[in-house]
Parts: structure tokens; sequence; C-alpha cells
């Protein structure tokens, strides 16, 4: 029964009714707003169509709705992703299974592709089986992980020594020559303190010093004694500064290890 038929035969106090019929409404212009207002992109699809598109979508792949009626599935797909993006739309379009998500890669009307992240899960449109999702651009963010992974392949080469830690004094990354210095593999240094490896008295208290220094100044130079497991190093000189997040949010030091005193 249809929503008017059932406001017409269901209700029969006319004031009622005309406060249901305008909730409906209303109801119904809300999900549509939020729907288009979204910040992500929200389809629905069947085995060959893309259904429906809100406009963040429509602006990722670069079509309009009105061209979307004339474009294939395969179209907005990259080759390279087609065969298991089908694969997963029959599969999903013939059972119940729970919500999957993945990554793929979209083909824009110009050419270019676009690296998204997607979910989708088993609906109902126009009294058909079809998939209903939503799908996140993750170019950028995939971009800039490879550079930082090129990075830290440069840093890992890097003449001297170099670690990181946390705003709390625990080693998050460490370089080769770092290793080598402390005559440990990298993975043995990852995940404990700093102070374990420095020499002599208040080691807890020269860390928290080295964080309170960069988090106020930027940087800071001064001399360590650090501790290796088989020998006690001289004095060294170091630089350390600060690490933000991107709201400015000091999150740990970078500490580079240079000449001996």
């Amino acid at each position: 029964m249809e929503n008017s038929d059932f406001l017409n035969e269901q209700i029969t106090d006319n004031g009622t009714q005309k406060i249901v019929r305008m909730l409906v409404v209303e109801s119904e212009q809300k999900y549509k707003s939020l729907v288009e207002n979204a910040l992500v992109g929200i389809y629905i699809i069947n085995a060959k169509k893309i259904l429906y598109a809100n406009p963040y979508l429509l602006d990722m792949i670069g079509y309009t709705a009105e061209e979307l009626e004339t474009v294939s599935l395969q179209d907005v797909i990259a080759p390279k992703s087609w065969s298991s993006v089908s694969d997963r739309v029959r599969r999903r379009l013939s059972d119940r299974s729970q919500i999957e998500e993945y990554e793929i890669q979209l083909r824009h009307k110009q050419g270019h592709l676009i690296d998204a992240h997607v979910r989708g899960v088993k609906c109902t449109y126009l009294s058909e089986p079809a998939v209903l999702g939503t799908l996140v651009n993750i170019t950028d963010r995939l971009k800039t992980m490879a550079e930082l992974l090129d990075y830290r392949k440069l840093l890992d080469y890097a003449p001297h020594a170099f670690l990181s830690i946390d705003s709390y004094g625990m080693i998050t990354s460490v370089n080769q020559k770092c290793a080598e210095l402390f005559n440990l593999k990298q993975w043995e240094i990852l995940g404990k303190q700093l102070s374990y490896f420095l020499a002599g008295n208040s080691t807890d208290l020269a860390v928290n010093g080295i964080l309170a220094k960069c988090d106020s100044r930027g940087e800071f130079k001064g001399q360590l004694s650090f501790l290796t497991e088989d020998k006690t190093l001289p004095e060294v000189k170091m630089k350390a500064y600060a690490l933000r997040d991107m709201d400015g949010k000091f999150r740990g030091v970078g500490l580079y290890i240079l000449d001996s005193v």
C-alpha cells in the first residue's frame, strides 16, 4: 500500500492526516538534503548501471546526473578494478552478506584515475535488487603515504643516526645508522623508551627536558651519552626538533645524533 493510500484510508481524522502527511514530506526532504550535501559519495548501482549518484560522487567522476543515464558502470571503473568490482556486485546482488568494503580505482570522464575506498550493502531500488554504498576519494592520502615511504627510505640511508620519540618518550622510528650505533636490529629498538638507551642517572628527566624544550622552542641542541648493548658511547652532540600534526599539536621529537664531543 502506498503512503498516500495509508494516509487516506487508515487515518480518518482530517487534522491528524494533514499533520502526518506534512511529517512524511518533511522527513523525505531532510533525508534528501542529507544525501545530496554529504561529504562522501553515495551511490546505488546494479550490475550494469549507476542508478543514483549524489553530487559529491558526480563531481568526483566528472559526469552530470543526466549523462549517467547513458554511461555504463564499467565506463567509470578503471580496467584494473573492473573484474573485482563486477564480481563483488554480482555476489552482493545474489545474497544478503554483510557490508563489504574495499579499495578500487575509478575512471574520470576526462580519463584520469581516482583511488577510492568503497562500502556497499544489498538494497532494493524501484522493486529491483541493487547495491547501496558510500565512496571516499583517497587519491591524495595514498599519494601522501607513498611520499612518506620514499622519505623513510631516504632517511634510512642518511649518514647520521636518527630516531623519533612520541610525547611520552617512546621510540617510534629509527634509521639503519642508529640501529648500527646501538648494535641492534631496528625492531629491537622500536617501542622502547628513549631513557632505556641513555647512560647516567635521571635519564627520564633528560628525555622530559628534550621534549619540553622542543615543544616550546621548536628545536634544541645538546649532548647525550647513549648506552648500547656492548658499551657506553662517548658523549655525542645531538639535535632535536619538534614533530607536530597537521593542526600544529606537538606529537614528539625527531632526534639526530651527530659527532662525538
